[in-house]
């Protein structure tokens, strides 16, 4: 295993930990995002986001689906991990991992991400940045 693929293993495990300590066991989670992984070579993370969205009341499950449909095949995204907060019915957490800061801002120009954002946004109540950068645990 390259020292690289070590390393991104490192931080994407450190982020599932951050997310798992959350209480849920069963996150709505691509299961592409570890089984297609494999020995692919892989740059360093170099920008990471945690994201905490509370929804308008009953609508979490549903921009769940919007945002699982349209946040796939993002140019230097390595994972899009979408959460259920155990306990609130209205908050869902997003951990995303970039090869850059520059792939994320690109990324909101993309057609199928800006469909999403236009089908997601009347669903969010608020929307709160948790944390940006290499730091990987969530502040409680």
């Amino acid at each position: 295993m390259g020292k690289s693929v070590f390393i991104y293993a490192i931080a994407f495990a450190f982020s599932v930990l951050a997310l798992s300590a959350c209480g849920n066991p069963e996150p709505a989670v691509r299961e592409a995002e570890i089984s297609e992984i494999g020995e692919q070579e892989f740059p360093v993370p170099q920008y990471i986001l945690e994201n905490e969205i509370i929804v308008h009341m009953g609508q979490r499950d549903a921009l769940m689906e919007i945002l699982e449909a349209g946040t796939r095949n993002m140019p230097g995204n390595y994972a899009y991990r979408i959460e259920a907060d155990p306990d609130n019915p209205d908050r869902i957490l997003i951990t995303e991992i970039w090869d850059s800061s520059d792939s994320h801002q690109n990324s909101l120009s993309l057609p199928a991400v800006q469909e999403t954002i236009a089908k997601g946004r009347p669903l969010i109540k608020s929307m709160n940045n948790l944390s940006v950068g290499q730091k990987l645990a969530r502040p409680r």
